[in-house]
């Protein structure tokens, strides 16, 4: 009877032996076929500290990913997050890198995208390369983690030297350093371009340069601005900011280097050149601050005081031209004297300005003719009179 208990607890311990090696092979298979299909494989894991631990405390430079084998076909997820000093809140940032890479690319990947999800956008430098991805952390003191999301068919990019080349000298001969936001790179085309993202003060970038800031600024490449009404104002963008001028409410700058056109229907209508040039229906102002190819119409025209209007025709000093000379030269030149010739106002056109003081001029020398003559006519009438009278006189006797 004892020997048959203890054959019966020989065989229970079997089984149950048997039932855990099976569960430990199906514990692994699954986590290999894990490793090879989809779904979350790796916990949080230490890539390295963001600085050295003796002064001046250089900042480290990690060997994330690289194609580890010619063979290797990458279709993987790969999560970073960069935990600088931890009393400073707006430093941490979280990223999540895609690589993909076709086994029969031996020595590069085919696509490559880097975003980052939560945080600082600024928290860390990747460093990209057609093989290989490096990462720096922006601040100091604390640590960069990594774990693998998801691996959906084929190997893992990560580099498996510990500690992942692990150096404080910065990269070289990368394609692009991403210092701030996320980044898609197609390696297939040789292209990339920036994704939108947002910064920790708020700001919103979208494509490449293009940017909103906190406030209402919108513009691109906000490093190459300048400074007005004690304000910021980009080369390349437009904001609504209180100005000095008036006080009652915002004022829209718009602002571009070179100058501005303006188009409607597919056709270029206005232009301000990059010296403060209009040119209304021509693209070529010809140095003018407003030129117009078309009809106008005001209803008013005022022409700022300008010296030496003519009211000098009136002084004693004026030598008033005799009505013979005028009469000579029109008959040479076939214009008034000091007035422009017909073919001289067809290839300059007319300054208005001066041409009303001109006209002025020839009014006020009418003027003074007509008041010869009247001087003349009052003479020949007075002797005239006399005449009358005199012969009046004659005829009585």
């Amino acid at each position: 009877m004892h020997r048959i208990c203890e054959l019966n607890f020989t065989l229970t311990m079997n089984k149950i032996l048997y039932a855990l090696i099976t569960l430990f092979c199906i514990s692994f298979f699954c986590q290999r076929s894990m490793a090879a299909g989809t779904g979350v494989v790796d916990d949080w894991q230490l890539l390295g500290r963001t600085e050295t631990l003796a002064s001046p405390y250089d900042l480290y430079f990690y060997k994330l990913l690289q194609v580890n084998s010619s063979a290797d076909r990458y279709s993987s997820i790969i999560e970073v997050s960069v935990q600088a000093d931890p009393n400073s809140f707006y430093v941490q940032g979280t990223y999540q890198i895609r690589v993909d890479k076709y086994s029969l690319n031996p020595d590069r990947f085919d696509g490559l995208e880097i975003r980052c999800t939560s945080g600082n956008a600024n928290a860390a430098t990747f460093y990209i390369y057609n093989n290989a991805v490096w990462i720096r952390s922006n601040y100091k003191w604390g640590n960069i983690y990594y774990r693998t999301e998801a691996l959906f068919n084929g190997a893992s990019p990560l580099n498996p030297t510990s500690p992942f080349g692990q150096t404080i000298t910065a990269p070289t001969g990368y394609l692009y350093a991403l210092t701030v936001g996320s980044i898609k790179y197609d390696f297939d085309n040789n292209t990339y371009r920036i994704l939108p993202f947002a910064d920790v003060n708020g700001n919103q970038f979208f494509y490449k340069d293009v940017s909103m800031i906190a406030g209402g600024k919108l513009g691109i490449a906000f490093n190459d601005q300048f400074s007005y009404d004690s304000k910021q104002q980009p080369h390349y963008g437009f904001q609504w900011t209180m100005d000095s001028w008036n006080a009652s409410g915002p004022s829209y700058w718009l602002s571009s280097y070179g100058g501005m056109k303006f188009f409607t229907a597919g056709s270029l209508k206005m232009v301000l050149t990059g010296t403060g040039n209009v040119g209304i229906g021509t693209e070529d102002p010809k140095g003018y601050k407003l030129a117009v190819n078309g009809d106008a119409i005001f209803t008013r025209v005022k022409v700022k005081p300008f010296s030496n209007w003519p009211d000098y025709v009136f002084s004693r000093e004026y030598r008033l031209p005799s009505l013979l000379e005028v009469e000579e030269f029109v008959k040479v030149n076939k214009h008034l004297p000091e007035m422009p010739s017909a073919a001289e106002v067809e290839k300059e056109g007319l300054d208005l300005g001066e041409m009303n003081k001109k006209l002025l001029q020839k009014v006020e020398e009418l003027t003074l003719y007509l008041i010869d003559i009247k001087k003349e006519l009052n003479e020949l009438k007075q002797r005239n009179e006399t005449l009358e009278k005199k012969i009046q006189e004659s005829t009585r006797y």
